[in-house]
């Protein structure tokens, strides 16, 4: 990962839970100082940030729902008029939805978020990353999401989700 200290903007979509939460639980608890925002959807990412508040941790909830091109830039507005830079973005976001066989649909509700929606997010802060002295942007769900066989996301096993980790994953 890239030098973080404690004046390090940081965004993690979806660390309203599993990995994106403990990204942001490990990074901002060894950072005390860092401002670290999380997606917002469904009043989630408020409540993962509340459980890190009352930790005494330095943490923002940021409204953005990466399938929705007008939500992701006005999270980066968002971020450009708070902190007018951003060190790193750190793409969580990869949902494996259900509902039935591989229907047009699924497979449209699932690349919308896993690939497009980490496209354009990343897409939408790279001139907030273009102004950091140490930029970079991640993707964590291809750090093995799925490395546990028995854990809570085995049940996100259907064509669309396996082939919209595979287009994120190149």
């Amino acid at each position: 990962m890239a030098s973080i200290s404690s004046d390090s903007e940081i965004i993690i979509t979806g660390a309203d839970k599993g990995i994106g939460f403990e990204i942001a639980k490990q990074l901002v608890s060894q950072y005390r100082d860092t401002t670290f925002s999380s997606e917002q959807r469904c009043g989630a990412g408020r409540e993962g940030c509340g459980t890190l508040k009352k930790e005494g941790l330095s943490v923002e909830a940021l409204t953005i729902d990466v399938a929705d091109d007008r939500s992701v830039a006005a999270a980066a507005q968002t971020v450009k008029s708070k902190f007018s830079r951003l060190d790193i973005l750190i793409n969580n976001v990869l949902d494996g939805f259900t509902g039935g066989p591989s229907s047009r649909a699924l497979f449209e509700q699932t690349f919308s978020v896993n690939v497009f929606g980490a496209a354009s997010t990343t897409e939408a802060f790279v001139p907030l990353l273009e102004k950091s002295a140490a930029a970079s942007c991640y993707y964590p769900p291809i750090w093995g999401y799925r490395a546990n066989p028995t854990g809570p996301y085995n049940f996100v096993d259907g064509p669309s989700y396996r082939l919209s980790f595979l287009a994120i994953s190149l």
